[in-house]
């Protein structure tokens, strides 16, 4: 075979030696491994047997035939010049015989070459694509402006697309832009997703006093206090630039470290924040300002031209981060009523199928089933594929259900399901009014009122969950009542209790006088901070004055405590108080129903 042993062949036509063979024949030459040293030059050529050609795969064909041969070329391989002039033909090549060898190239598939669409010489005016995208969703412009090359152009060259998109969409229901954005950021910050900082891809919250998107961690680096911030506001001469506060955007924290809206905070329990970017650029323009004004008659004009816009842009931010978190809430409030009336929807159109299977699947039933739950969770319309794909689920857990005896005695997590979705869809026919007036009077005698009614449209056997020891489980609504109702007595008696407990305390007290008829009401809704604040209204307010041995006197007109410590029987009523209407609304909220 050619090459069989990874010789290097070079093989070529040759005449044969003596008598003209049928088959093509050829010689080895250079016969040696590639790589291996040289042979001798005399040792070089070694002829060969005669060796017929075979059919390699891959062998170029002859682009003549052997019997192809015109007569020009005949007459020319005949006569060959000698070097003595004269012509001699030759003999072995005229007698050679026809030689029958075909060598046929492999047929090969042409490929046909895929050709690439051929664009529209003329494209499509720019007027046709500016009215086809303002009917877009803001949204979508985003996303074809991140991912599109050719729109990028476009929409950043055009702002008011972004404009005519806003007002097909939302109306007039959407504030307009503040005078620090433009129509792209103003999309941006409402539709789009990510940390503006860290691009943290799944952060959402835009924080409008300020005007970026960042997530919690980097707002707690960006941001101070307003004692940090008062301290930074100090110029280069050392000056107190404390009055540059209201140039300074400002947000809301609450005690947790939460972010609640624009500032500044009203309240202690509330506090203002500011980011240190805008102190230190504040305090950079104001440096800047003094060191290029060198006439002290013209500092308070020019101070006051600096100082004025920069209130007027801080106001027209507070007032517009105002309405977007208007905006926003009011848009959640939407989004919550239509996931719940989807869920609704889905919740229906389930059962109704359930109910035409055979068997047929009740709605008790499908409330002890898992998949059917966690379908109904899902606020989205429901559809023939979903319903497809829960259908088998339910079967399964039907027949489940019905091995184990079916629903001969209702379920704890059944029965708790459905008197929740059943106070949750009757909130509105549960209204529980509660007056409870007391009046202390100076007489020994207590007068004391209570009043109290309940409306309930629905029967009154219903349960409300509690979160309480697992002994107390479940409670009526008549039952809770009933227990306010003894908490309210348990007080009236630990006051009247107080009040003789006390009467020691009196001759070492300065009183002043105040009006016969002043008595003091005790609100249910008053709250600690009330109690802590006005302590005279604590303790019973007992006409007394000294008589001549030193002992309290209970027969004259009310007299008042100016300022007196607080004592400990003030702590525990107001601690009391607060535990017993937390309770009641814990209880309350837990159970669905809201007083």
């Amino acid at each position: 075979m050619v090459n069989a042993k990874n010789y290097a062949f070079k093989v070529h036509p040759q005449q044969p030696n003596c008598q003209a063979s049928t088959q093509a024949h050829g010689a080895i030459i250079n016969c040696r491994k590639p790589g291996a040293k040289r042979i001798a030059r005399d040792a070089k050529d070694v002829l060969s047997q005669q060796v017929s050609f075979v059919d390699v795969d891959g062998a170029l064909k002859r682009k003549r035939a052997l019997g192809d041969v015109s007569e020009h070329d005949a007459s020319s391989s005949r006569t060959t010049p000698q070097p003595d002039g004269s012509t001699s033909g030759s003999s072995t090549t005229a007698t050679l015989p026809e030689r029958s060898i075909s060598h046929q190239r492999p047929s090969t598939i042409k490929l046909h070459k895929i050709k690439k669409p051929k664009l529209p010489s003329k494209g499509v005016d720019l007027d046709c694509w500016f009215t086809i995208l303002s009917f877009s969703d803001p949204a979508q412009l985003l996303e074809m402006r991140r991912t599109i090359p050719s729109c990028y152009h476009f929409l950043r060259d055009n702002p008011a697309l972004w404009k005519h998109s806003r007002n097909y969409h939302y109306g007039d229901d959407l504030p307009e832009p503040s005078s620090e954005l433009t129509e792209f950021q103003y999309a941006d910050l409402r539709h789009d997703h990510g940390c503006q900082s860290c691009k943290t891809p799944n952060t959402r919250k835009t924080y409008w006093a300020f005007l970026r998107r960042w997530c919690k961690e980097c707002l707690k680096k960006k941001h101070c206090r307003e004692p940090e911030a008062v301290a930074m506001l100090r110029s280069a001469l050392n000056e107190d630039l404390s009055f540059l506060h209201s140039c300074l955007p400002a947000g809301i924290l609450d005690s947790w470290g939460n972010f609640v809206g624009v500032g500044p905070a009203t309240t202690h329990a509330l506090k203002t924040v500011y980011l240190r970017a805008d102190v230190n650029k504040l305090v950079a323009e104001y440096n800047t300002l003094r060191a290029q004004n060198k006439d002290p008659a013209a500092w308070g004009a020019e101070l006051n031209a600096w100082y004025e816009p920069k209130v007027r842009v801080v106001e027209e931010r507070r007032l517009f981060a105002k309405e977007m978190e208007g905006w926003e809430e009011l848009m959640r409030g939407a989004r919550s009523q239509d996931y719940t009336l989807k869920k609704a929807a889905r919740k229906t159109y389930y059962q109704a199928k359930a109910s035409e299977l055979e068997p047929a699947i009740s709605a008790r039933e499908l409330e002890c089933c898992p998949s059917y739950r966690r379908a109904i969770r899902i606020p989205k319309d429901p559809n023939s594929t979903s319903w497809l794909q829960l259908k088998p689920k339910l079967e399964k857990e039907a027949a489940e259900l019905k091995a184990k005896g079916g629903l001969q005695e209702e379920r704890p997590a059944a029965r708790h399901l459905r008197y929740r979705s059943h106070y949750r869809g009757n909130i509105n026919n549960i209204n529980i009014n509660i007056n409870i007036n007391i009046n202390i009077n100076t007489n020994t005698n207590t007068n004391t009122n209570y009043s109290s009614s309940i409306n309930n449209n629905n029967n009154n056997n219903h349960y409300l969950r509690l979160v309480a020891p697992r002994a107390i489980r479940q409670v009526k609504v008549s039952h809770l009542f009933h227990i306010m109702l003894c908490m309210v007595v348990l007080r009236h008696l630990v006051t009247v209790w107080a009040r003789h407990m006390l009467k020691a305390l009196l001759c070492h007290t300065h009183f002043t006088r105040v009006p016969h008829h002043s008595t003091t009401r005790l609100s249910p809704t008053c709250t600690t901070r009330h109690l802590l604040n006005e302590p005279a209204r604590l303790c019973p307010p007992f006409s007394t004055n000294l008589t001549a041995d030193h002992t309290p006197n209970l027969n004259l007109p009310l007299l008042h405590f100016p300022r007196h410590p607080v004592t400990c029987f003030d702590l525990f009523f107001s601690f009391a108080r607060v535990f017993l209407w937390s309770l009641v609304r814990l209880t309350a909220s837990h159970g669905g129903v809201c007083i």
